[in-house]
């Protein structure tokens, strides 16, 4: 089999003649291009930035107390009257923690709602 090379201005290439003669050199060439040989693997992308390590909040300070503590001193404060006391927790509660109830508080919660009503004790 013969051999010619093509005259393309663009990307010259050697060809070959099924039939002698058939191209001449400077002649464009009307072959189609030979496959590109199998596909290099893509660069394997980075892996995700590792998540940022957040500071867990410091822990509560203050005064701690119990539920029956600050109980206690909400009835102090209202002069043992339940009914008067009842409400009082209920409000108070609802200003300093709002959208909580008595199951979400914690014992520095209880604290500090014991000084609430502690502040308010008639002397």
């Amino acid at each position: 089999m013969e051999t010619a090379t093509c005259g393309s201005s663009f990307r010259p290439c050697e060809i070959r003649l099924a039939v002698p003669g058939a191209v001449r050199s400077g002649q464009a060439c009307r072959t189609e291009t030979a496959a590109p040989g199998p596909a290099k693997p893509a660069a394997p992308k980075p892996p995700p930035p590792a998540p940022r390590k957040s500071t867990p909040p410091p822990p509560p300070t203050g005064p701690t107390a119990t539920m029956e503590e600050a109980w206690e001193e909400c009835c102090k404060a209202n002069n043992n009257d339940e009914a008067q006391s009842t409400a009082a927790w209920g409000e108070t509660i609802e200003k300093l923690f709002p959208g909580k109830n008595n199951s979400d508080l914690t014992p520095h919660d209880w604290g500090k709602l014991k000084e609430k009503f502690a502040d308010n004790v008639p002397v």
